[in-house]
């Protein structure tokens, strides 16, 4: 995918625009492409090409934009020099009101649907080799890694889209990896795909299709024919407890990003799965909608779900997880939690599989004294 958007970029750029219009151009690339193209970027300015770019990550803005735009409800709420602008004044103006952190606190844990946990040892296939970890009930066990690292390996293995080489894989109901995804999907376990018009929805096809066609195909009882009724009910719950503007009926490529990106997560909450992979989930929404995703991913792991959640961001992973794994060319290059998780330590172990010097355990001197 970030090949894709590297061909789309560059054709663009040949044609020697004075202005060029990227929208979340970075929505599919890694740290290490998004620094590529902000260096192709600052080439173009001082050329002479005025950018229009619009994103979501608010980090790339502070890091490459001179001047904040923010746009809400079609109206342009906020213009200023972006020295003059904090992250939090970006998000209230992109929110609409105080709000204070992105991120939501960690909730108390149920304790009656506390379930078993994920062991995997020693997998392999694709492009992981010797990958071990386990994953709690209750916990967001986040992965970071660059693209190509194995991530999307290990989750296509876990919803039965790729088949391991070796190792052994032990999932909440007692069995092994699943064979292929609807079998993944009758054992609880749901997958949100970082591409969400691609694998994630039937964009021409309505809300409540898109939401109640999940449920039906994983249910283990009664039939599994599709009931337009059931599937309008389903829908009418998630419009309502995740504030998506549509109705029903509405085909899902009439909304917005933000509310796209809710059915692909409400279609598994009708499931109410054991096992949640999340790749990349906030990619490409404006703020209000990933706060919204956030405290959906905390309230999934306080009911007990096991949450895999793979992002690009590293302030999601350090923010959101309890633990986090970080991917080197197919293996795991380092654990890190409590306060380890940095920023910089993520990124440094994603980019070079080390950690850095200042995190690394000191050895102690044979003879030294206590």
């Amino acid at each position: 995918m970030g090949e894709r958007h590297y061909v789309e970029l560059g054709r663009a750029i040949l044609e020697g625009p004075r202005l060029l219009i990227l929208d979340e151009p970075n929505s599919a690339l890694d740290r290490r492409q998004t620094e590529h193209l902000f260096t192709v970027l600052s080439d173009l300015k001082a050329k002479g090409t005025s950018v229009l770019y619009v994103s979501h990550r608010l980090e790339d803005v502070f890091a490459i934009a001179d001047q904040v735009t923010v746009m809400r409800n079609g109206r342009d709420v906020l213009t200023s020099e972006r020295s003059a602008l904090s992250e939090a004044d970006v998000i209230d103006a992109m929110i609409g009101q105080q709000r204070g952190s992105l991120f939501p606190p960690a909730l108390p844990a149920n304790a009656s649907t506390i379930r078993p946990r994920i062991t995997v040892e020693g997998l392999s296939g694709g492009r992981i080799s010797g990958v071990s970890f386990t994953a709690r009930s209750g916990e967001i066990l986040g992965l970071a890694g660059l693209e190509g690292s194995g991530v999307e390996d290990l989750f296509e293995m876990l919803f039965g889209l790729r088949e391991a080489q070796s190792g052994r894989v032990r999932l909440p109901d007692g069995y092994g990896l699943p064979g292929n995804p609807t079998e993944a999907a009758r054992r609880g376990i749901g997958l949100v795909p970082a591409n969400r018009l691609c694998n994630g929805l039937m964009p021409d096809r309505s809300l409540a299709f898109n939401i109640g066609n999940i449920a039906t195909g994983a249910r283990n009882w009664g039939s599994r024919r599709y009931s337009p009724k059931a599937a309008i009910a389903a829908a009418a719950r998630q419009i309502d407890a995740l504030r998506i503007k549509g109705l029903p009926d509405a085909p899902v490529n009439s909304l917005l990003a933000g509310d796209q990106q809710k059915i692909v997560i409400a279609k598994w909450l009708e499931t109410a799965p054991q096992v949640l992979l999340l790749d990349n989930p906030a990619g490409g929404i404006e703020a209000a909608a990933k706060r919204k995703i956030y405290a959906l991913i905390r309230q999934m792991a306080a009911n007990g779900c096991i949450v895999l959640l793979r992002s690009v961001e590293p302030s999601e992973l350090t923010n959101l997880s309890n633990r986090v794994l970080v991917f080197h060319r197919g293996r795991v290059a380092g654990e890190l939690s409590g306060a380890e998780m940095k920023r910089r330590t993520v990124l440094q172990l994603t980019t070079t599989g080390e950690m850095p010097e200042a995190e690394r355990p000191k050895k102690k001197l044979v003879g030294a004294m206590a």
